[in-house]
């Protein structure tokens, strides 16, 4: 057997083993609760959604957590269903179709219908789940998130569930259960103080004893009991149980090294961060030196422009007065060229003039004789032509009016013809009609002096009635049914 007094001689340090060890005694004391809860848990969803089924319940293991909680589909109509009894009974339901609930990315939808711990997992801390199956391969604080995350404790315990983070103190016994593993894990000094130790000590056992059920748990009241033990320096440990709370160290301390590595990179990142931004400062610094001086050569260059300019007009003027005189020089030689050859151009003109002139009275006179022949003959043949155009017309209008007059016998003959076979017709259907109108009114008739018969039978009897009621209404009346009746006949008459 060894003591944990051996491992440190740090008091203090020796104070946080048995913390660990207190967190690992207080988990033992809550997983027989909490595993049958779990499990309590999972028969009384399933019974839910199986109850509102027509059909027996057909098992489920195609759908995967992304498919339920995004698309909400699930062949069986099971998991679906599970799903939002699950989001439901979470504390911290998410109502967001776009992003997991803030744990469930620890658990395998596949796997709900066949593993109860796998529902249990989606109460836990968004990381670091994925891989357990059962509440032996889970930690202490993956046990006690269940137990404040998950509504169906709400009864299971004799104080209410604190939920986020209180603001005031005391805080429920889970949350500070809670707080105490964090505080143990992440631990950068790895040491206790006495007075955190026996708050830790007094926290778990008062968790463990709660009065509603853990009170009467066996496992938890074995628990209580090696905690007091623990505080008091009398529990023994095994060499296994002293392995295994070593290579919980072990780990915590690896875990601690990574932390610490990660700070390291952060505190890089946020100085090479810091360099950049002082980097950009000075760049921006320097770009704004840069404009000015480029405003300032710009300015430089802008006035050695303007004294070009001015130079470059001077020299302007004077090639203006040079060109003046060489061009008033030059005037008076291409003068004295241009009369010369427009007397040149002249007398080549008069020439060609002439000989155009005796060109086209020889063309015209042979132009003019043309058109005289053709004038004749274009005579001669429209002569010819116009005496053929009336022959044709005239043996035209012959055979037209011949072929009209022919047409009018014939249709004056078929128009006599239609109107005998249209005034047959006509007299035939005139006294058709005029048979059918005297049936029409002898039936009438006959139809109208049955009628009159009914109808005045009808209003005899009625008149008879209105009669009888009046003299019970009336009693004493001067009127008698026969006076009223021979009345009435009068008026039937009529």
């Amino acid at each position: 057997m060894a003591s944990l007094a051996d491992v440190f001689k740090d008091k203090e340090r020796t104070n946080w083993l048995k913390a660990w060890l207190a967190i690992d005694i207080a988990k033992s004391g809550l997983e027989h609760f909490a595993d049958n809860e779990a499990h309590n848990f999972h028969q009384h969803i399933y019974s839910q959604v199986t109850s509102t089924r027509k059909s027996p319940l057909s098992t489920c293991t195609s759908c995967t957590t992304d498919n339920v909680w995004y698309n909400n589909q699930c062949p069986m109509q099971i998991c679906n269903k599970v799903c939002q009894k699950i989001n439901n009974e979470h504390r911290y339901k998410n109502n967001n179709k776009n992003e997991y609930c803030w744990s469930w990315k620890n658990t395998s939808a596949e796997l709900w219908q066949t593993n109860y711990w796998e529902i249990a997992k989606c109460f836990f801390p968004p990381d670091g789940y994925a891989a357990t199956s059962s509440i032996q391969d889970t930690d202490f604080n993956g046990v006690v998130s269940f137990l404040l995350n998950c509504k169906h404790f709400d009864s299971k315990f004799s104080f209410p569930i604190t939920k986020g983070t209180p603001t005031q103190r005391p805080a429920c016994l889970l949350y500070e259960a809670r707080e105490i593993g964090k505080a143990v894990r992440h631990s950068s000094k790895m040491k206790v103080t006495d007075v955190e130790l026996n708050d830790y000590f007094m926290t778990l056992s008062s968790l463990l004893s709660d009065s509603r059920y853990l009170r009467g748990d066996s496992d938890a009241q074995n628990a209580v009991k090696k905690l007091a033990e623990l505080k008091k320096d009398t529990l023994l440990l095994t060499t296994a149980e002293m392995k295994c709370l070593l290579e919980a160290v072990d780990s915590t301390l690896k875990k601690h090294l990574k932390d610490v590595a990660k700070d390291v990179v952060d505190e890089s990142v946020n100085e090479l961060r810091e360099n950049t931004e002082l980097c950009i400062e000075k760049i921006k610094d320097y770009m704004v030196t840069i404009k000015e001086e480029l405003a300032k050569e710009a300015e430089l260059h802008k006035q050695d422009i303007d004294k070009n300019a001015k130079k470059s007009m001077k020299d302007y003027n004077e090639l203006t007065v040079l060109g003046k005189k060489d061009f008033d020089g030059n005037a008076v030689k291409r003068t004295q060229a241009f009369d010369d050859n427009s007397e040149k151009r002249t007398q080549e003109y008069d020439e060609h003039t002439v000989t155009r002139t005796q060109a086209f009275d020889e063309n015209a006179e042979k132009r003019t004789q043309e058109y005289d022949e053709h004038t004749v003959t274009r005579t001669q043949a429209f002569d010819d032509n116009s005496e053929k155009r009336t022959q044709e017309y005239d043996e035209h209008t012959v055979t037209r009016t011949q072929a009209f007059d022919d047409n009018s016998e014939k249709r004056t003959q078929e128009y006599d013809e239609h109107t005998v076979t249209r005034t047959q017709a006509f007299d035939k259907n005139a006294e058709k009609r005029t048979q059918e109108y005297d049936e029409l009114t002898v039936s009438r008739k006959k139809d109208f002096d049955e009628n009159a018969d009914k109808r005045t039978q009808n209003f005899d009897e009625i008149a008879e009635k209105r009669l009888r009621d009046i003299n019970e209404q009336c009693g004493n009346t001067t009127f008698t049914e026969t006076s009223y009746k021979q009345s009435s006949k009068g008026i039937t008459k009529l």
